[in-house]
């Protein structure tokens, strides 16, 4: 059965199951070695981690990868 909602009231619901989504995500990868979880943010600096968890062997992956820009979207 579905349900017509307001634009916030939807919104709202839209933004709750997608928290509930990461979360779930984060949990799992705790668990889980074959899958690499991390935020935007935390990209440049987990850049060895990244690169170990790819195998990636080249220390030119880190030295050019690119620089971290300002973040245009709001999450």
């Amino acid at each position: 059965m579905a349900t017509i909602s307001s634009g916030a009231r939807a919104r709202q619901a839209y933004k709750s199951a997608i928290r509930k989504q990461k979360q779930a995500w984060f949990e799992k990868q705790a668990s889980c070695d074959t899958v690499l979880c991390l935020r935007y943010d935390e990209i440049w600096d987990r850049l060895p981690e990244v690169a170990q968890h790819l195998d990636i062997d080249d220390p030119d992956f880190i030295a050019s990868f690119p620089p971290q820009r300002q973040r245009t979207g709001v999450s």
